[in-house]
């Protein structure tokens, strides 16, 4: 039941996703589409131009037709979730007292004996107290309390119910001129006045049970509980330090996972911040530890080692510790290793000239591919000019050449753009100035490891000189090329 119940919310969660996903690639597909579809609106005809219009409104509106599907989904499984949680508790410990059903006195008798052994002194319930789980605890305590507000609301609503009815009943009385009526309808209203008033009281109980005094009992027992780890619950000054670091680890991994836009990565991001919340980085127990410094984005945490100069595994407080101290690792360099890094590099003169050259290079190919670009545009319009005549508007298939040449020079200058930051961000590293995330030997330059979207070819090509320069030559043909 347990898979089942995180299957179910995780395909709800993922709904949501599917929702915002057909909205925006509907939105997108129809505004691209209209937008082709009425810039070569010329080189169709009326027929062919109609047909294409109501096959991309029909593709439109059937992807819309997805999301009220999607929303139905989700309401039927928020509805399966709803009935779950109100007939289990999803803990095993409480699961044990739910599994007993109460009908006669004796399941009365035996089920308080039950709750009574879970909760009496060194029992299941203290157990969890012993470990501090009080997150359990509120989820047993709102499970009891909506299980037992539950018949109270539906009653609430059924006369609720019945009062709207007869009041409408009372003000039909004013249209009536039949004095026969007038009287049948007033004795209707006398009649389920009475009954909404006298309903609860037809049986002894809620609905004829005693069930929910056993409930209520048990109720009783878990919030004294609850007050009594309430009050336990005190952290020391250490211990504030260390989980004021793993805040500051699950906000920054929550940067880079907004940051990434690779699947693999955020997932992978996801699961680690999931990891890092699940940890429970108490001291107590530990009695010879001491806690040092780890730095990572401009903050300085700390984490619990064993006494001892060794650094490894066993000499961490406990595996909670190394779990941290291993995430930190994986995505954050620290600022004391970092400067001690660049205190020991040296960086070798003849490898900075390599990679400026290179550098260089990039930037004088990307100034080609730019004056490349304007200059065979040029060389198209002139041409495509001098084909107009009278008789003829022009051959636009100079001003498709001219398209098509300028995103190919487009996609050659942002090729030669990545590899120049890929390479600023080597020299970076060689001298100590950059991230400090590569690791990098004496004349090499590997920018196979300068990845990500920042180094990306069509990250560059979003750029805001490139976009400027290649979009308007690419608006300025479109727009000749309907002007003619």
């Amino acid at each position: 039941m347990d898979k089942l119940f995180n299957w179910l919310e995780k395909i709800t969660h993922r709904l949501d996703k599917l929702v915002i996903k057909i909205f925006v690639f509907d939105f997108v597909l129809g505004f691209v589409s209209y937008f082709l579809l009425y810039i070569l609106k010329s080189n169709f005809t009326s027929e062919h131009f109609q047909i294409a219009e109501i096959i991309l409104s029909w593709a439109i509106v059937i992807g819309l037709l997805g999301i009220p599907i999607a929303v139905i989904a989700k309401g039927i499984i928020s509805v399966k979730l709803s009935f779950h949680n109100l007939r289990k508790c999803d803990d095993k410990v409480f699961e044990n007292i739910d599994c007993y059903s109460v009908v006669s006195q004796a399941d009365y008798i035996s089920k308080i004996g039950v709750i009574n052994y879970y909760y009496q002194e060194n029992g299941e319930v203290d157990r969890i107290i012993y470990n501090k789980e009080i997150d359990r605890l509120y989820a047993r305590k709102d499970f009891l309390s909506v299980r037992k507000d539950l018949f109270n609301d539906l009653t609430t609503y059924f006369y609720s119910l019945v009062i709207s009815v007869i009041a409408s009943f009372f003000c039909d009385l004013a249209g009536l001129r039949n004095s026969w009526q007038v009287v049948i309808n007033i004795g209707i209203i006398v009649i389920a006045f009475f009954i909404v008033i006298l309903l609860k009281y037809v049986k002894r109980g809620q609905d004829g049970s005693y069930a929910y005094q056993v409930e209520e009992f048990e109720l009783r027992l878990l919030e004294s509980k609850i007050t009594m780890l309430e009050d336990r619950i005190i952290i020391s000054e250490d211990e504030e330090k260390v989980l004021k670091t793993r805040q500051h680890v699950i906000n920054a991994l929550q940067k880079y996972h907004l940051k990434t836009i690779r699947k693999k990565t955020k997932s992978a991001i996801k699961k680690d911040i999931e990891t890092i919340r699940d940890l429970r980085l108490s001291l107590n127990g530990c009695t010879n530890y001491e806690l040092r410094e780890v730095v990572f984005g401009g903050f300085v945490g700390y984490v619990a080692y064993l006494k001892g100069d060794n650094i490894s595994r066993d000499s961490f407080a406990n595996d909670d510790f190394y779990t941290l101290h291993r995430t930190i690792c994986k995505y954050f360099l620290t600022e004391k290793v970092e400067q001690e890094k660049k205190s020991k590099m040296k960086p070798n003169e003849k490898h900075l000239e390599f990679l400026q050259n290179n550098i260089g290079r990039m930037n004088q190919c990307s100034f080609h591919m730019k004056g490349w670009a304007i200059t065979l545009a040029s060389a198209m319009i002139a041409v495509f000019v001098t084909s107009i005549t009278k008789e003829n508007s022009g051959n636009k298939i100079y001003i498709y050449a001219a398209v098509a040449s300028t995103i190919l020079f487009w996609i050659l200058d942002s090729l030669y753009l990545s590899k120049e930051r890929k390479l600023i961000a080597i020299y970076n590293s060689v001298i100590g100035t950059g991230e400090g995330t590569l690791e990098i030997s004496e004349y090499e330059i590997p920018i196979n490891k300068c990845k990500g979207w920042k180094y990306s070819v069509f990250r560059v090509m979003l750029l805001p000189t490139e976009i400027l320069l290649y979009g308007a030559i690419i608006i300025g043909l479109v727009v000749l090329c309907k002007l003619v």
